[in-house]
């Protein structure tokens, strides 16, 4: 059995001898004491700004009371009290550091320097007139980083609107739209496409287009008026001769006629009734005023001198039309 040291109080005991309860309970005092001082000795080796917080030195407690439990439920003093303290205080250490470290965000980066990221419980708490600042800051800077996108968005779509109609410039042309209208149907697609177009240029008045890009959407728009002072009469021409081809097993005969073909006449007996008339009118209008006929005159037979006629109002052929809620008109200026 060993002699007792010179301080008397870290002497071993024989081994097997039972420590007391109010011994066991010292154990968990000191440890509880010493603890928190371990911890902000590797704290400050650490140089962690945020040990002082209540919730670090609480979860560092409890680590160290933990110690002090083990010694106060063993029953035996196996080490000796000496050498189950030290043992007891690398543990400590040990779970101190890594979990110090863990909790200051000193992270070493690649070039050596290190990054601490201060805890928020360590900043001092802001007054409602401070928070209502910073969200009226972050709210406006949402409002600007908004507007700049929708700034961009703009931009782009600006040019691909240029784009376009520089390409309708390009390739539309006279002997394009009329090449391929030789069908009743087809002479009415070539002459919708210009309402189309007019649609094309309209959409670029709220676009806000910069001076030169303006000039582009105003080339297209004189590009477009003199190309449809020169294909809509050709197109009319052509559906009086394909609805008359289309008419003949009738009996009925069509024709175009006048300055720009904008009259066009139909003669088919049937046309000796009123109803008839109005029927074919009705079903008729809309092609015609897509072709921008003026006029259209019924007979019932070919040398009638008294016929049934309509006055249409149709915009000039140079003017630029589109479609709105289903009526054919003018582009506002």
């Amino acid at each position: 059995m060993s002699a007792e040291s010179a301080s008397g109080s870290t002497a071993a005991e024989p081994a097997g001898k039972k420590r007391s309860f109010a011994g066991r309970l010292g154990e968990i005092l000191l440890w509880a004491l010493v603890g928190p001082v371990v911890v902000a000795m590797i704290a400050a080796a650490l140089k962690v700004s945020n040990v002082a917080s209540a919730s670090t030195i609480s979860m560092w407690f409890l680590v160290a009371a933990g110690v002090g439990l083990i010694f106060f439920l063993r029953p035996v003093r196996a080490l000796g009290i000496g050498k189950s303290r030290a043992v007891g205080m690398i543990v400590l250490a040990l779970f101190g550091s890594i979990g110090m470290a863990g909790q200051s965000g000193d992270v070493s980066s690649p070039n050596g320097n290190s990054s601490q990221v201060a805890s928020a419980a360590a900043l001092p708490a802001k007054s409602a007139a401070e928070l209502k600042v910073e969200q009226e800051q972050l709210a406006a800077k949402r409002a600007e980083e908004a507007s700049a996108r929708e700034a961009a968005a703009m931009v782009e779509k600006r040019v691909a609107y240029v784009q376009r109609l520089e390409r309708e410039i390009a390739g539309l042309t006279k002997d394009k739209l009329l090449e391929s209208a030789d069908s009743t149907d087809s002479i009415i697609i070539s002459a919708a496409v210009f309402a189309a177009l007019g649609t094309s240029y309209y959409d670029g008045e709220s676009l806000a287009l910069e001076s030169e890009q303006e000039k582009v959407r105003q080339a297209f728009k004189a590009h477009l008026s003199s190309l449809q002072l020169e294909v809509l009469p050709a197109l009319r021409s052509k559906y009086g001769k394909a609805l008359a081809e289309k008419m003949w097993e009738e009996d009925m005969t069509v024709r175009s006629f006048g300055a720009g073909n904008r009259t066009i006449e139909f003669v088919w007996g049937g046309f000796a009734a009123n109803k008839n008339i109005a029927a074919f009118q009705r079903e008729a209008s809309e092609n015609l005023k897509t072709l921008r006929f003026k006029k259209t005159q019924y007979k019932w037979f070919k040398g009638a001198d008294e016929f049934t006629y309509y006055e249409l109002d149709p915009p000039k052929d140079n003017a630029l039309v589109m479609v709105m809620s289903g009526m054919l008109i003018e582009v506002p200026e």
